[in-house]
């Protein structure tokens, strides 16, 4: 019995709850992915699924074996992309290097531990690393340029699809961020028409939380110009100053503002109605052709992982502050 096999058809049975749609997936007749099945209840005894008209459904020991598989597929893929590139040819000395971008936000909140943790699991492998604006780094990724990228969002133009991968990296929460001196601590829930009298703090329109923020206004019938924008910077770290410094609110990732938050410099409010709260979706962006080429192979396996370990990046930045306090 092949067993690595057998976990990686019962995976793909239960994420699709089909025998037929699992076997599409794994080139296997409906009779062959049964059998890979009944091999694993027979050997230990027990029902992983229970059958019902609408598909298939893990019992309570097929999603105990279900959790345990999932890790030993993932960490048996990563011990092959990790010995292919120890075993890849070094005749070309830039078979080990990848060049990775990212949007000014991310790069200023989570590339440096996401770099810095990779380069230490991958001690053979060289990055450069680049920030730019969006359009820049989807740019500089059909040209070759990159290898990979984070961006902060995804343009509705999807003429680019055909060529590029956009996978959902993790879901990251907005904050609107006001200054101590408007003194709303213990007034959480604002009017629209509030943020409009006051002094905004932008990033340049090209960036993706200025994007989602005119997504936002659409809803109100709003446009940017209908604010009072007193500031407009190229990277994060100029607008949270202006902010802490009672020039006037701004749109922020949380975990950009973490440690403003801990000291009370900062406060966050929301708008009265909002019924959910503020997000976006960051994407890990590369050319289709490439995903299985060596190292990037590794990368995006490495990312992966960060992603499905269910990596929470708030209490990895407590960790950081904490740190640098010592």
């Amino acid at each position: 019995m092949d067993w690595l096999y057998s976990l990686k058809v019962f995976t793909v049975v239960a994420e699709t709850g089909k025998m037929t749609t699992a076997g599409d997936s794994v080139f296997l007749t409906q009779p062959a992915v049964s059998m890979q099945i009944k091999l694993l209840e027979d050997f230990y005894d027990v029902k992983f699924f229970d059958r019902y008209p609408a598909g298939l459904k893990l019992t309570k020991e097929g999603e105990v074996l279900y959790l345990h598989a999932k890790k030993i597929i993932n960490t048996f893929d990563e011990m092959n992309v990790a010995l292919k590139v120890l075993m890849s040819t070094q005749k070309h000395t830039d078979d080990n290097k990848i060049s990775i971008g990212s949007c000014i936000l991310i790069s200023e909140t989570y590339m440096p531990w996401l770099m810095q943790d990779f380069l230490t699991k991958n001690p053979n492998i060289s990055i450069s690393c680049t920030t730019a604006d969006y359009q820049t780094n989807i740019q500089y990724l059909l040209e070759g340029r990159l290898d990979a990228t984070f961006v902060g969002h995804k343009s509705d133009d999807n003429g680019s699809e055909n060529k590029l991968k956009f996978e959902k990296f993790i879901r990251e929460n907005l904050e609107i961020v006001v200054p101590q001196n408007y003194n709303l601590q213990n007034h959480r829930d604002i009017d629209i028409k509030f943020l409009m009298e006051n002094h905004y703090i932008a990033l340049r329109t090209e960036c993706g939380i200025s994007c989602i923020f005119k997504r936002m206004l659409a809803k109100y019938n709003l446009k940017l110009e209908d604010f009072k924008v007193r500031a407009t910077f190229c990277s994060g770290s100029p607008v949270k100053q202006a902010v802490t410094s009672g020039f006037g609110w701004t749109i922020l990732p949380r975990n950009f503002i973490l440690k403003e938050l801990t000291e009370g410099v900062v406060h966050t409010v929301k708008l009265a109605g909002q019924k959910h709260a503020l997000n976006r979706w960051l994407y890990l962006v590369y050319p289709r052709s490439k995903e299985k080429v060596l190292p990037l192979a590794l990368f995006l396996q490495f990312m992966r992982s960060m992603r499905n370990n269910l990596l929470s990046f708030e209490s990895f930045q407590r960790d950081i502050l904490a740190v640098k306090e010592i």
